[in-house]
């Protein structure tokens, strides 16, 4: 059994008028969960404001098996967004 910590960002990055869930260490703590076997365990450090963006994450963070007890949740902040401009070709 391996018991695992990871921290860092979790924001959503903004196409137009669509929010997805990111931030390479997220991504990166999403793709090692996946990973692991049911008797491991991931845990994921890191704070999010108290807004409805934060119950999002929250309920993707448990549906990827992740144990959100070490995430802060901060009433002073909103949870963290990166606006992503495309180009001609819809690309970022």
């Amino acid at each position: 059994m391996f018991n695992v910590l990871t921290f860092g960002e979790l924001l959503y990055d903004v196409y137009n008028d669509v929010s997805v869930i990111g931030g390479a260490p997220f991504n990166y703590s999403i793709q090692l969960s996946r990973l692991l076997n049911n008797d491991d365990k991931l845990k994921f450090i890191t704070s999010l404001g108290n807004d409805e963006l934060a119950n999002n994450a929250m309920d993707f963070i448990k549906k990827e098996n992740i144990d959100s007890s070490l995430i802060q949740i901060n009433n002073n902040y909103n949870t963290g967004k990166a606006t992503v401009f495309l180009n001609e070709k819809k690309s970022p």
